[in-house]
């Protein structure tokens, strides 16, 4: 849907779709054409951000009974790694990726010493992203497995040494 409010991307004055600069020297870039950069798209290409990894969604809960999903569907699926059939620590259904939320503690202009808000904590990914980023953090949670989830996994979030 934001490719479809936005368009394709038209910049720098050039001819449509062609923009330089934006990938470096790089001679050896697939969008490389004649000394200009290839550049067809709408904005959801800068906002790209891999889904949290089994690692991740899972760090500090090591000791946690892993558990089905139940997600609602009326029949069973053919695909076993969909939610519902894989069995879970982490059994929040939407944990965010870190680094997302790294980004957004600082993008927000939360100052160094901070404090962030999460009314919504879920599974504590803002709280590990402070917790990373050097922010305070207030997380409010009402479903009291997903705030032990949450503490779980914000203890074994360890704040880097510099």
């Amino acid at each position: 849907m934001l490719d479809k409010m936005s368009g394709e991307l038209r910049s720098g004055g050039g001819e449509k779709g062609k923009m330089g600069g934006i990938f470096g020297n790089n001679k050896n870039n697939p969008f490389r054409q004649n000394n200009l950069y290839y550049d067809i798209g709408g904005a959801s290409r800068f906002f790209y951000c891999a889904k949290a990894s089994k690692k991740e969604r899972n760090m500090g809960l090591e000791n946690f009974e892993e558990n089905v999903v139940d997600d609602g569907r009326k029949k069973p699926i053919d695909n076993p790694y969909q939610r519902g059939e894989t069995l879970r620590q982490n059994i929040h259904p939407t944990v965010k990726p870190l680094k997302l939320m790294e980004y957004l503690c600082i993008l927000t202009k939360t100052p160094t010493g901070g404090i962030v808000l999460d009314p919504f904590a879920g599974s504590g990914t803002t709280g590990m992203a402070c917790k990373l980023t050097g922010r305070d953090y207030i997380l409010i949670e009402k479903e009291k497995e997903y705030c032990e989830i949450a503490k779980a996994r914000i203890d074994a979030t360890q704040k880097p040494l510099l």
